[in-house]
């Protein structure tokens, strides 16, 4: 939903969108997808109730009695208010009486004195006095940044029992005011020019009943010449999502219409967001800097290959990057993760000593890998890194896992720790319709499957099966059959996924009306995911992430627990379209790496494709992106990694959320509800939206083009976390 916001024009106001100056800012505003309407006239009540949001942008000329009335009345009902004044505050930096503003007499508890905030560097008469002071908004804006507050004034609250303060930003210690400020063209006086110590506030956001109301003493703050510094930029992203939350509630609504993927295992950012590394340079200077925690234990993803065999193209509805399968290039692509292994260990040799806490053999279907090639796959990765207590996985269809007498599952055994293997089946459905849909009818039946059960059995190796659900014409009791199926096969871990599919996504089944038609609205999604999780917890499953489930075990399965904990982990990924991502000691840097998608890309190119880097902001994203996945956010850990409150950085999120049902904000930690389990991309995509604005706002700075945002909705193919 695109926001409408009114813009106060009635007043002699500078902030207008037809002011040259201020030409960044409103198209920042614009970054938002918000809409400007210019309010001329008298304010009354009548016209201001069609707005939830309001800007009043440094006033010079007075408003009428009825007019603050209706404004008062405008808040106190449900509005949301942004005021920039200016230097001199509410008094009009000009030489008429008639050009001065009254907005301070809005409020009672707000006094606007007639001053001008800078820093004396100690000349007589104040001069020289620097009105750009530099202002200390880490707290604000989640990241180590100030804000340069640029001829503007500070002002005083007083106690009050009518409003909620919410955040009150006071000048910085060592500055000064000087009193009296007048402007006339370019000559700029002050009646006292001698400057004085300087106390109060420059910005102030409160609660006043119903609505919220934001004050900021500096419109020049965000006037062309000034706004373009890098932090300027954050700060104006945190006020406008601040001063106006509807845009949360918004995106709220927004995102829970959308197709919900129901898992986030790619991770923050998608891979469309992420820089092209144009050579061996480019790359260094990535790293530069950044000083890799190498004490961590590591996992590894290897996605030996992107090939697949069903008889319908990407099984009608995959968006993981799939190729048909050919041997020969199977072969060969194999052979190059093994090379791309063996470099990695000598330019990162530091790893080598790190504990291997789980790998994962995924991607395409993995048991189409030949024998000879998949047995020198698991020597080099046992002989280049500390594996002797990896949980180990292998992902494939039932099917291929008994050709040559179970050979894949004599390869597991003697290339890792016998007692952590386990097979990862997709089986997706037991309905033969269905299954014939998918081309997924070679792949392994029930027989087949069971069979594969005891045989892993046998061997003590564990064994887990996918399940898709929501699948077109598919009823709830067609999902409760398959899951039971499993639970009698004796499966000890199921996961089950909600299918994502709409016109325009890019799989075969996407252009077809028919089975677009045939899908649950997602009211009804959500109703089938509730039962599904309910039947998994009565069976005996305790829910571990959004979509695993797993029998209470004496060894847990590991690798999906610590993909969510990047605080604990270093991933390493090596194939076609692996993700690799490696943290600093501190854990406030980090950088994203994917490789080349394809296989024919991946054999031809060295390297990495794409790289992410992360800042402080991005670090807490990513580490509540990926704990979403783990149902809850711990606030202590959150504090030890950050030195600060999630409630503070993440404020109107948090609300919001909250007020749909989706999280619940408990004492210690924030938990995932139930029906927030469905809507995870919509809870992941809020709290990166601020985020995503910044770097959107950033780039049109920079390039004058605005970038696509998607971080947790794509329409492109998505790789596999490594």
């Amino acid at each position: 939903m695109s926001e409408l916001i009114g813009i106060s024009l009635s007043h002699k106001e500078k902030v207008a969108p037809d002011n040259v100056e201020y030409g960044i800012f409103f198209d920042l505003v614009r970054v938002f997808d918000w809409r400007t309407e210019p309010i001329s006239g008298e304010l009354a009540f009548e016209t201001l109730e069609k707005y939830r949001s309001i800007l009043i942008g440094e006033p010079h000329s007075h408003f009428t009695d009825l007019e603050l009335l209706a404004v008062r009345e405008w808040i106190i009902t449900g509005g949301n208010l942004l005021i920039m004044a200016g230097c001199s505050g509410d008094a009009a930096p000009g030489a008429d009486a008639a050009s001065y503003s009254n907005i301070g007499k809005l409020f009672e508890f707000i006094t606007f004195p007639d001053n001008c905030l800078g820093i004396d560097l100690g000349v007589t008469r104040g001069q020289p006095f620097d009105t750009k002071v530099q202002v200390e908004i880490s707290n604000l804006v989640g990241i180590s940044a100030k804000l340069c507050y640029d001829t503007g004034c500070v002002f005083r609250l007083s106690p009050t029992t009518e409003i909620e303060i919410i955040s009150n930003l006071k000048v910085p210690i060592n500055s000064s005011i000087v009193t009296g400020v007048r402007i006339s063209g370019t000559n700029v006086s002050a009646a006292n020019p001698y400057p004085q110590k300087a106390d109060g506030s420059l910005l102030t956001r409160f609660k006043w009943e119903k609505g919220i109301v934001t004050v900021i003493g500096s419109s020049f703050s965000f006037k062309d010449d000034t706004i373009i510094r890098e932090s300027n930029v954050l700060f104006t992203n945190w006020l406008i999502t601040t001063s106006f939350p509807t845009i949360i509630k918004n995106y709220i609504d927004d995102y829970s219409d959308k197709p919900q993927r129901h898992r986030l295992l790619h991770g923050y950012p998608f891979p469309n967001l992420m820089t092209k590394i144009e050579n061996h340079e480019h790359i260094d200077q990535v790293f530069n800097g950044l000083s890799i925690d190498t004490g961590k234990p590591i996992i590894i993803g290897i996605l030996p290959h992107t090939f697949c065999n069903p008889m319908v193209k990407g099984c009608g509805f995959c968006t993981f990057p799939h190729e048909s399968f050919n041997k020969s290039c199977v072969k060969e692509t194999v052979l190059n993760a093994s090379m791309e292994l063996a470099d990695f260990n000598k330019k990162f040799d530091t790893f080598q000593n790190s504990p291997v806490q789980a790998i994962y053999f995924g991607g395409g279907t993995a048991n189409l890998t030949p024998h000879n090639e998949f047995e020198i796959l698991c020597n080099n990765l046992s002989n280049s890194f500390n594996c002797g207590s990896s949980e180990v996985t292998l992902e494939g269809v039932a099917r291929y896992f008994s050709t040559d007498n179970y050979r894949y599952l004599d390869i597991l055994q003697t290339s890792f720790n016998f007692e952590n293997l386990r097979l990862s089946i997709g089986v997706q459905t037991f309905d033969k319709t269905l299954l014939h849909k998918m081309g997924r009818q070679n792949f392994g039946d029930s027989e087949c499957i069971g069979t594969l059960a005891k045989e892993s059995k046998k061997r003590k190796i564990e064994i887990s099966g996918d399940l898709l659900f929501n699948l077109p014409n598919e009823s709830i009791e067609m999902m409760k059959s398959d899951i039971s199926a499993l639970v009698d096969m004796g499966f000890n871990q199921i996961s089950i996924y909600h299918l994502v599919l709409f016109r325009g996504l890019g799989p075969e089944w996407s252009k077809d009306k028919d089975i677009i038609s045939a899908l649950p609205v997602n009211s009804i999604a959500l109703e089938n995911w509730l039962i599904l999780r309910e039947m998994l917890l009565t069976q005996g499953y305790e829910q571990r992430t959004l979509t695993n489930f797993q029998k209470p075990l004496s060894k847990p399965f590991i690798y999906e627990e610590c993909v969510y904990q990047p605080e604990k982990y270093n991933w390493l990924g090596f194939g076609p379209s692996a993700i690799s991502v490696f943290h600093d000691d501190q854990f406030d840097r980090a950088v994203k790496l994917i490789n080349h998608e394809t296989a024919n890309q991946y054999n031809n190119n060295e390297g990495w494709e794409k790289y992410y880097l992360f800042d402080q902001l991005d670090m807490k994203v990513l580490f509540i992106t990926r704990r979403i996945a783990l149902l809850n956010i711990d606030k202590e850990k959150y504090r030890d990694l950050f030195n600060t409150h999630i409630e503070n950085d993440f404020s109107a999120e948090i609300y919001f959320l909250s007020e749909r049902g989706l999280i619940q904000n408990l004492n210690d930690k924030i938990t995932i509800t139930p029906e927030g389990m469905f809507y995870a991309d919509t809870i992941a995509g809020v709290f990166s939206l601020r985020k995503a604005k910044y770097n959107r706002m950033m780039n049109l700075i920079k390039n004058k083009t605005v970038e696509p945002e998607e971080y947790f909705f794509s329409t492109q193919y998505s790789p596999r976390m490594g």
